[in-house]
């Protein structure tokens, strides 16, 4: 029996409007039940004159057998009936297709096993007045997800849905805030316009299923085709027939899905208009902050991982890995942790650089972060938060974050025989102590964090007073970062203008625009980044100057040997260009060797250009990376690969068989190492930099 001490309680008060759909929502539905009684009604008159042609087809050809006078004739009149038949069997084959939504992180659990948890579940479900997931399974992922199997049948018939559950998830939210998350996937279940996006999706693998999954219908035509010269030229005009039918689907594609991702984005809101009902304002907002927040961590826990397959080493509790990493990001940017979870507060995000540009994605399944928060702001639900943790649900949660632990790596990692099992307190000493080997002082305010070094003028007087508070301030901190997403902004707006962006209004520092109007919006913005660059020079002129100006108090010496670092972090971030496009192009014309079927002329014309390249990239290479490279990276895999490349002449074929491990190599070595030329031009800024700090 659930124990309803599990279960967070629900608002005590709840517009009672809250969950009622919007205009804008009732507006959305209109234009996509008009798109999908579209697409039905080209549809069925594609299947109508297809039924015709059948008739015409069969017609014709028994009147070709009746009047047979040999084998000729017997062989056209089959073919004549078969061209109508796969013409009608292209337009029907969809009916007979299932689209599995197979996951092999999915791990199937029970209520035996679990049985608070899917009181929970049962719990939850009823109030947000859904049916019982048929299924539950955990995954490793910070997210959860209703799915269900679906076909053809499914847009008219019900389909129970399964329930996936990510642990990631799971691991950094409290009881109210996991209620939150699952009641949003819940509430997409609780409105009846779901059906419309079960018919849509539905819609859209009848036009996949035609447009590229046709491998079984051509093969079905090559094997007919090959009988007999008659029904080759029937296969061809079926495939000329095909194609038309293709161009047709291809437009109705368009119609059909721009009106129901605009009713996406309104029925998110509703899911969470729906969830907010029965978890609170509170919860939905503190959840939302900290999922976007610790996506990267997870993503971190999940690349060392991989990086330890080469020493056929596993992670044994990838979850307790999670919360290492998030505890050590939130001490190192101040970030508050209370109940155990990182707190993304409002004075926090105040000091965040958002986007001067505004602009409804019209191909976006979801709506903006900004604008859901607001929202729940809107609605304030309030309720009385349960700030345990999740786990709480699981029996034995050590255990189970294990067993999705080993799961996953057995999933990614098949091929690997490990030797040895790790603990997360390992990963976290690694990341530890790769920060304290690389990161610049605290000192500096992150003044210098993430940018290149200016080429400055040696001896240039600057306009800025050349003292620490002048110029390691606040203010000249968040103006770098304005900087920045003002060049994003700008990229943003380029795309628009060159209508890479479906976009009709947008609004600019507040005020609405057309799109278009936007090349003024781009010479304004151009202008203010001009300025603002210009100002970036400046004070890092006055930066440099600063520190020459601490060295020379020491000595002539130091200030010199400070100039000449300096000098050579400059060059090197210059001369990694000279890296970076040959090992771009290589890595591209490798890419087109492993996925495309090339004649041994093709092959060699790729051959060729990555020699070219290769001759531009190795010298750069050496120049930048040297022998240096095991000071900056502990893969013993990855060291070899790169000495191997340096000292090996690649032929890459040998008579007519591809070397490809040769390719392989020099594919890793042109991924790889632009990051540990990074690192080793950040050991050599720390070096600058720590000298600096020991001279304040």
């Amino acid at each position: 029996m659930f124990n309803t001490t599990f279960y967070p309680p629900n608002p005590s008060h709840v517009d009672a409007g809250l969950t009622e759909p919007s205009k804008a929502f009732k507006s959305q539905v209109t234009k996509v039940i008009f798109a999908i009684s579209l697409f039905f009604f080209v549809f069925l008159l594609m299947i109508s004159l297809s039924v015709v042609l059948v008739g015409l087809c069969v017609y014709a050809g028994v009147a070709i057998l009746l009047m047979a006078r040999g084998a000729l004739f017997l062989i056209l009149g089959a073919a004549v009936i078969c061209l109508g038949l796969f013409v009608l069997f292209f337009l029907l084959k969809f009916i007979f297709a299932k689209t599995k939504t197979h996951n092999p992180l999915r791990v199937q659990i029970y209520e035996e096993q679990h049985p608070q948890l899917f009181g929970f579940i049962r719990q939850l479900a009823a109030d947000t007045n859904v049916p019982m997931p048929k299924k539950v399974f955990l995954v490793p992922d910070i997210n959860a997800a209703v799915f269900y199997d679906s076909s053809f049948w499914s847009m008219f018939f019900p389909v129970r849905k399964n329930l996936e559950i990510g642990l990631g998830l799971v691991n950094v939210l409290n009881l109210s805030e996991f209620k939150m998350v699952v009641a949003h996937e819940f509430g997409h279940f609780s409105q009846r316009s779901m059906k419309l996006g079960s018919f849509t999706y539905s819609v859209n693998r009848v036009i996949y299923n035609m447009l590229y999954d046709n491998t079984g219908y051509n093969n079905m035509l090559n094997t007919v085709g090959s009988i007999h010269g008659l029904f080759a030229v029937m296969a061809s005009v079926t495939v000329w027939i095909a194609s038309g039918i293709q161009a047709v689907l291809r437009a109705m594609y368009g119609v059909i899905n721009k009106p129901y991702y605009q009713l996406a984005q309104e029925m998110e809101f509703h899911a969470d208009a729906v969830a907010l009902s029965v978890a609170g304002s509170g919860p939905a907002t503190s959840a939302m902050r900290r999922i976007e927040a610790v996506a990267y961590m997870m993503n971190y826990c999940t690349e060392t991982m991989a990086d330890w397959q080469d020493s056929k080493a596993g992670l044994t509790n990838m979850f307790a890995a999670q919360t290492g990493v998030n505890e050590l990001w939130a001490k190192r940017n101040n970030i508050a942790i209370e109940h155990n979870y990182l707190k993304i507060s409002d004075e926090m995000l105040s000091n965040t650089i958002s986007s001067r540009l505004k602009y409804k994605d019209l191909w976006a399944t979801h709506p903006p972060v900004e604008e859901r928060e607001e929202r729940y702001k809107l609605a304030n639900v309030q309720v009385v938060e349960d700030t345990r943790s999740a786990w709480i649900l699981f029996n034995n949660p050590q255990a189970v974050q294990e067993e999705i632990t080993k799961h996953y790596t057995s999933v990614n990692f098949p091929n690997t025989e490990l030797t040895e099992w790790r603990h997360a307190d390992q990963l976290i000493a690694e990341l530890s102590a790769h920060y304290e080997k690389f990161s610049l002082p605290n000192e500096l305010n992150g003044f210098h964090d993430g940018r290149t070094f200016c080429n400055i003028e040696p001896g240039k007087e600057s306009q800025t007073p050349l003292s620490f508070e002048a110029i390691y301030n606040d203010e000249n901190k968040q103006k770098f970062k304005r900087y920045f997403q003002d060049i994003a902004d700008l990229n943003t707006l380029h795309q628009i203008e060159a209508k890479q962006l479906d976009v009709k209004h947008f609004t600019f520092d507040g005020k609405r625009y057309k799109a278009s109007q936007v090349k003024q919006v781009i010479e304004e913005l151009e202008a203010t980044v001009k300025a603002t660059e210009d100002w970036t020079i400046e004070i890092d002129q006055a930066a440099y100057n600063f520190h020459q100006q601490l060295a020379k108090h020491s000595s002539d010496e130091l200030a010199n040997e400070l100039a000449t670092r300096y000098t050579e972090i400059v060059d090197r971030e210059t001369n990694q260009k000279n890296y970076l496009q040959p090992a771009a192009n290589m890595v591209y014309y490798i890419r087109e060797i492993f996925g495309r079927q090339l004649s041994m002329e093709e092959f060699q014309e790729y051959i060729t250009a990555i020699k070219e390249e290769d001759a531009k990239m190795k010298p750069a290479l050496q120049s930048l990376l040297g022998e240096q490279l095991p000071g900056v990276c502990n893969n013993p895999v990855v060291i070899d690969n790169y000495n191997r490349y340096l000292t090996a002449e690649f032929t890459f074929i040998s008579g007519e068989k591809v070397l490809t491990d040769e390719l392989i190599c020099m594919y890793n070595v042109c991924v790889q190492m632009n990051y540990y030329i990074s690192r080793i031009t950040d050991l050599k800024k720390k070096q600058y930099f720590e000298t600096v700090v020991a001279l304040l």
